[in-house]
């Protein structure tokens, strides 16, 4: 009898933990195994691509308030397997079934981040991030670090035991690929012949994501050619990114979209794809621009460059080199045509990927 898989996160948005669990918890269901998933809000727009044959659990409380809620959630109900993530949640899980409950439970924590801004703004949270991780991490059965950059992050500057951790790409790819790519957007600059070019840039609008620093550099770019930019995501920087369009007298350059279930079908048809982010341990987006044929530009983080930077169609360079990134995003859309390697994001299918983790559940 296959083993039943519960998997936890926050809630669905739009965001690269998010996306992960969702695809592996489609991977397991359709596979035949009694799958779940487990949110501290049902709220985002991701639950539109969990397959309906897996069960929602909502806790209605916010990730601060989640605990006892959590408690009495594993008393009633015995996954097999969890697989979870971000970091809260990861502590949270090996809290309540390898220290209160003591279940023999398989967990199984990802892993996506550095220690980055986002931790460090986080006042009482930052003094015990490392030591949090140090103490927990270890009693879970394995820790995913989904880059080799994390894994030595996690290793050197936690640290954690090496054994614990095992490196395993995102799995980005899903088998509706092509129809996700293809789906129609009303978008006012995507539709239609434009004699303009379409920069778009995807992910949370967060001071480690960097998207306040693209959008200063747009004044002098629509000066040496005339393009727009869209930004899709939502963040705490929201607000303060409209401000500053609105300061910078950018609303006809510039659209701040928000957070969307589909972001493909705005990457595929549009000119660049760029992550302008301080961090990155791995960008799903990339690897989704790539696989849909558009070049990506990114500065030269290093879960990026190790999961791009031998990929035809990616290029680097750092948003603080302001004249030189400028100059590259006007090569590149200036360019006839410029070589991309969609085969490239194979290796990171749902199906490949999916396999590891599956191998990882059924192992004793």
């Amino acid at each position: 009898m296959k083993p039943s898989v519960l998997f936890f996160c926050p809630t669905f948005s739009s965001g690269g933990v998010e996306k992960v669990l969702i695809n592996l918890a489609n991977y397991f269901c359709e596979r035949g195994y009694n799958t779940s998933f487990l949110v501290c809000r049902q709220i985002g727009p991701l639950e539109t691509h969990l397959n309906k044959g897996v069960i929602i659990h909502s806790l209605n409380k916010r990730v601060g308030k989640c605990f006892f809620e959590s408690l009495k959630f594993f008393r009633r109900e015995s996954p097999s397997v969890v697989i979870c993530g971000p970091q809260v949640i990861n502590i949270l899980t090996v809290v309540i079934l390898k220290f209160i409950l003591r279940r023999r439970t398989k967990v199984i924590l990802t892993h996506h981040s550095f220690y980055d801004f986002d931790v460090k703004k986080m006042i009482v949270w930052k003094k015990f991030y490392k030591s949090s991780l140090r103490s927990f991490y270890k009693h879970s059965d394995v820790v995913i670090a989904v880059s080799q950059a994390v894994k030595d992050h996690l290793v050197n500057d936690i640290p954690i035991p090496e054994h614990k951790i095992q490196v395993i790409y995102n799995p980005v790819i899903e088998s509706n690929f092509r129809d996700l790519k293809a789906e129609k957007t009303s978008h006012k600059w995507l539709t239609g012949d434009r004699d303009f070019k379409v920069i778009v840039c995807v992910g949370r609008l967060s001071r480690v994501k960097n998207p306040d620093a693209l959008v200063r550099l747009m004044p002098d770019l629509v000066k040496m050619i005339d393009c727009r930019l869209i930004l899709i995501g939502d963040g705490e920087q929201h607000q303060f990114l409209k401000d500053l369009v609105s300061d910078l007298k950018m609303a006809k350059y510039i659209d701040i979209h928000g957070a969307v279930s589909n972001p493909l079908k705005y990457i595929s048809r549009s000119d660049l794809v760029i992550i302008p982010s301080i961090s990155e341990t791995f960008s799903m987006v990339g690897v989704e621009s790539i696989a849909a044929g558009i070049p990506v530009l990114s500065t030269p983080t290093r879960g990026v460059r190790e999961v791009l930077e031998n990929c035809e169609g990616c290029f680097f360079e750092s948003i603080e080199n302001r004249e030189a990134f400028m100059l590259m995003i006007c090569q590149l859309l200036t360019s006839n045509r410029i070589p991309v390697n969609e085969r490239f994001a194979e290796t990171f299918s749902v199906n490949s990927i999916g396999k590891i983790y599956e191998d990882l559940v059924i192992r004793d």
